[in-house]
């Protein structure tokens, strides 16, 4: 079977249930195009590194490619912001274009993390993508996404292999027990919630450290969004639209 060029990218179907899903046609558009257009692997530009999960553009280019307004981007931007889904900055100069991060792109983009996958297909849709996996990275990461996780929720599963796989390709590898201990005693003092959330937070920030240590509110839920975790680094698609 011939095989497709360009790679892909993974979408939820939790998408169907969020927010963005009844948002604007252009809402929607620019979010998948953003997705396509994030790096796959951190890049330099100007001297500044676009990460894994950024993708630096200027609103008329968005607008060219996606067949939309500037004020349509402009609006569906600032409305993606505001739910979550990315974090915008401008390094630099607001005439040299944006810099977007995809709000916890490294959890979404693996298929490891889809809950009765096998593989990168099931259970998920792909779309192509400039600068997909390879054969060797999935090799590379295979030991570390099918590691046990006996004892941890299906959600702290999965956040826990994305911080590995974030710490892997920001800073080193790190060991799997060692994390686990951090986790389960964070968990026993603070609840999931307040872990999980930390999590993200961590990855969304580019922190070196989870911090667990410095957790002060105890939340015993395991809902993501009642940890403590700011509005604007919380992705829809880890909750179902209120």
């Amino acid at each position: 079977m011939p095989k497709i060029d360009d790679g892909y990218i993974l979408l939820s179907r939790t998408l169907l249930d969020s927010q963005i899903w009844s948002a604007s046609d252009a809402t929607l558009r620019v979010m998948v195009y953003l997705l396509l257009t994030a790096n796959h692997k951190a890049k330099f530009f100007k001297m500044v590194e676009i990460k894994r999960g950024q993708t630096c553009k200027s609103l008329s280019r968005i607008a060219d490619d996606c067949g939309l307004s500037v004020k349509a981007v402009r609006y569906a931007i600032d409305l993606l912001e505001k739910n979550g889904v990315l974090i915008k900055d401008a390094p630099f100069g607001a005439q040299q274009g944006q810099r977007i991060t995809i709000c916890n792109y490294a959890i979404y983009q693996n298929p490891e993390n889809y809950k009765g996958t096998r593989g990168a297909h099931e259970g998920t849709h792909a779309v192509p993508h400039e600068g997909a996996s390879n054969n060797k990275e999935k090799k590379e990461n295979n030991e570390k996404n099918t590691l046990s996780v006996d004892g941890f929720s299906e959600e702290v599963s999965v956040s826990l292999k994305a911080w590995l796989e974030y710490k892997e390709y920001k800073y080193k590898p790190v060991g799997w027990k060692s994390q686990c201990t951090l986790v389960s005693n964070a968990i026993a003092s603070h609840g999931e919630g307040a872990v999980i959330a930390r999590i993200h937070q961590a990855i969304a920030s580019s922190w070196k450290g989870m911090n667990l240590d410095r957790l002060e509110t105890t939340a015993t839920s395991r809902v993501v969004d009642d940890g403590g975790l700011p509005p604007e680094q919380i992705h829809p698609l880890m909750r179902k639209a209120q």
